[in-house]
């Protein structure tokens, strides 16, 4: 008895062991995927870094950044893959501080969802001349992509609050919320940003004088109107405007900022006035006075190569007389040039201009040396001189130029390196479409690649095989499976980022929702297709379950079907479905189902009254500031500046009745016209 009590005991143990080994062999499967990668086989660990950085990131594997033993390296592709993704769980993987921010942030700005900018620390940095903390510029970010100022309110800084407001501003052309920054400073920056250079009447509630005149002065230079110049406070400015619209140099000398004088005023004239000796005035500021020599350099063709002196900078003389070079295709004025990379940009450009190989001969540079003797030789269609290109990648692209260009396979004959020339070969099928038997070729590395031109163009999954890695022989498998809609074919290819693709494009391609249970993102793939079947039972097979109420809302919005958001057991899922359907689909009337939330009530009043046009809907929205946008967009689309009054924020609503044109006749009177006028016709 007890003989067989041990025997049942272990019979049990072995069964328990045999079904444990059958579960884990799926996990050790996708383990191995990762390992066997070939990138293992890379003997040295820089390279291996790059191999898993790259396979990482175009795979978008978490699995496969981790791999990556550099700490930089390895927060860079995890930010990629995390950002593409749009998971922030994966960006606290990140060693480094910065790139773990930059993660975050990116995020945040794909998402507009301010809880992730508030993660962000307090470190500064300055973004398109705007001074912000990471986090506060991260949510200035948000407030001009979302067309909400309010959510500038999220920051508690005061000053940086303003340059939010600012940022805003300047980004949608608007003045509105200047008013409330109360630094005079940064309400002055405020208005010149919002509105410059359209309005020069905001210039008047400008205090700065410098800001004043920097508002009037491009108005005045684009209308030739002196009068504004006579409006400009600052003397610096005024001087330059009265400079600018009377092509009076001397008034420049009257300018006590030496920077602006040249600028604005030297540099400017000099090119208006054509006159360079203007250049010499421009002091300190090198940058302007070496683009005011260039200015001169290019327009006068060349005819005073004295110029090319005068330039501080030693790049911008070597352009000069590299760009000089060029177009006098004079060779001697190569040797004027000091930089090597410049004398080398010399040498190879008039090499193919002239057509002549031996100036290649004078480039220092490997790879300028190669393409100076590439140019030449498709120039003059002459193979042979390619061989004078070292390496042999740059080598082999010549002659692919060459043969394609003179469309004959007879070209290689002219090739006197025997591996070249086999090459050549093997390349006239894939270059000329013209057959070419692999077998033919000796050189073996020449035979791989036939092989592997032939396998990427078969419909045999035979012929795939004949291909020299694994990755090329899947992919040449995926291509036959989704050309011919069969799915099974699927399962031949080994690895399980290509498998999935494969997969997910037959399924998007017959509309099969049982092809996506065998696919390694399922949920994403059952969403695509019930969402273009509008097969709602589709939905039901989803996990986790928030997926359901996307797919279902979906469907909902495609075919204006409330009944969907009815079923919904939430009654935040439901109120969320309403307002996309109306918002879809201009029905209003589903507005008023909205039960919980009186932000999704008044931005489904808001977005239907955008598309219908209608204004009535705005006296439905109880939010004051969305009731005001509402009015506004209505009021300037419509023309109608009864609508401007409706606006209850004062500046808001002076704003727009200066942006809405008064009507000459009268709106009542002029339905009444319209209507006699659609009888009479």
């Amino acid at each position: 008895m007890k003989g067989w009590k041990l025997w049942i005991q272990v019979s049990i143990i072995l069964a328990v062991l045999i079904f444990s080994i059958l579960w884990l062999i799926p996990t050790v499967s996708r383990e191995l995927t990762v390992r066997l990668s070939y990138c293992w086989v890379t003997p040295h660990e820089e390279l291996r870094d790059a191999c898993f950085y790259k396979e990482g990131k175009k795979d978008l594997s978490l699995r496969k950044c981790m791999e990556v033993s550099d700490s930089g390296k390895r927060g860079y592709c995890i930010r990629h893959v995390a950002q593409e993704l749009n998971d922030s769980s994966m960006c606290t993987l990140i060693e480094n501080q910065e790139i773990k921010d930059y993660c975050i942030e990116g995020i945040a700005h794909k998402t507009n969802n301010i809880g992730l900018c508030k993660q962000l620390p307090n470190w500064t940095i300055i973004e398109n001349d705007y001074l912000n903390t990471s986090k506060n510029n991260c949510i200035s970010h948000i407030a001009v992509n979302t067309n909400d100022v309010r959510i500038c309110n999220n920051i508690n800084e005061h000053a940086e609050r303003d340059e939010c407001y600012i940022r805003y501003c300047s980004q949608k052309r608007t003045y509105v919320i200047c008013d409330e920054i109360l630094d005079n400073n940064k309400r002055d920056r405020c208005y010149l940003y919002s509105h410059y250079p359209k309005n020069t009447t905001i210039c008047d509630k400008i205090e700065n004088s410098s800001i004043q005149g920097m508002c009037y002065l491009l108005p005045a230079i684009e209308a030739n109107n002196l009068s504004l110049c006579e409006k400009i406070r600052d003397n610096d400015y005024s001087s330059i405007c009265y400079a600018r619209l009377t092509n009076n140099s001397i008034l420049c000398n009257k300018i006590q900022d030496i920077e602006l004088a040249g600028f604005r005023c030297y540099d400017t004239l000099a090119r208006i006035t054509k006159n360079s000796s203007l250049c010499d005035r421009i002091v300190l500021d090198n940058r302007t006075r070496n683009s005011c020599y260039g200015y001169f350099i290019l327009h006068d063709g060349f005819k005073d190569l004295d110029l090319c002196n005068k330039p501080t900078y030693t790049e911008t003389r070597d352009w000069c007389f590299n760009y000089a070079a060029y177009n006098l295709l004079n060779t001697s004025l190569c040797t004027l040039i000091v930089e090597q990379e410049e004398v080398d940009s010399c040498y190879s450009g008039l090499a193919k201009n002239l057509n002549e190989s031996s100036l290649c001969d004078k480039v220092k540079d490997r790879y300028d040396r190669s393409q100076c003797y590439e140019d030449v030789s498709v120039n003059s269609n002459n193979i042979t001189l390619c061989q004078n290109i070292s390496h042999r990648w740059d080598r082999e692209y010549c002659y692919e130029r060459i043969v394609i260009s003179l469309n004959n396979s007879k070209t290689c004959e002219y090739i006197t390196e025997e591996n070249d020339a086999t090459w050549c070969y093997s390349k006239i099928q894939e270059w000329l479409n013209r057959t070419l038997d692999c077998h033919e070729i000796d050189n073996v590395d020449i035979v791989r690649s036939c092989f592997d031109w032939q396998a990427e163009r078969t419909k045999n999954i035979t012929q795939c095989r004949i291909a020299t890695t694994k990755d090329k022989t899947d992919r040449c498998i995926k291509r036959i499976a989704i050309e011919n809609n069969n799915h099974t074919i699927c399962f031949d290819i080994f690895n399980v980022s290509i498998r999935n693709d494969c997969l997910l494009e037959i399924s998007k391609k017959t509309n099969n929702p049982d092809i996506c249970k065998n696919a390694f993102s399922k949920v994403g793939c059952l969403s695509d297709i019930a969402e273009r079947t509008t097969n709602i039972t589709i939905c039901a097979n989803m996990e986790p379950p928030n997926w359901r109420f996307g797919c279902k809302t979906k469907i909902a919005e495609k075919t204006n079907n409330i009944t969907i958001c009815d079923e919904m057991a939430k009654q935040s899922e439901k109120d969320q479905c309403y307002r996309n359907v109306a918002i879809k689909n201009n029905n209003y009337s589903l507005c008023d189902k909205i039960k919980q939330t009186e932000i999704d009530n008044d931005w489904c009043y808001l977005e239907t009254s955008r598309e219908l046009r209608n204004h009535t809907l705005c006296e439905k929205i109880n939010g004051e500031w969305n009731r005001n946008v509402c009015y506004w967009d209505n009021a300037l689309h419509k023309k109608d500046r009864v609508l401007c009054h409706k606006i209850t924020n004062t500046t808001m609503s002076k704003e727009c009745l200066q942006k809405t044109p008064k009507r000459i006749i009268p709106p009542a009177a002029e339905k009444i016209i319209k209507k006699v006028i659609s009888m009479i016709t």
